[in-house]
């Protein structure tokens, strides 16, 4: 996820791992990392509800 928390014109950061305060309902999948040598949970945003959390989270640029 690209975040913006502080609006489109401040800084802006990637978070690759999903948050671990994502509702229950959130679906993520594990793919390996080379960089960090472990399995990274993504977030798939998969339904309107965790399309709005992300919203909701700045997230405003999803990367496939």
């Amino acid at each position: 996820m690209k975040r913006y928390p502080n609006g489109v014109d401040e800084q802006y950061f990637y978070q690759k791992e999903s948050p671990k305060h994502r509702p229950e309902w959130v679906t993520t999948v594990p793919m390996w990392s080379e960089g960090n040598g472990r399995d990274i949970n993504f977030t798939v945003v998969n339904s309107l509800p965790t399309l709005l959390w992300a919203a909701n989270l700045a997230d405003l640029e999803l990367h496939t």
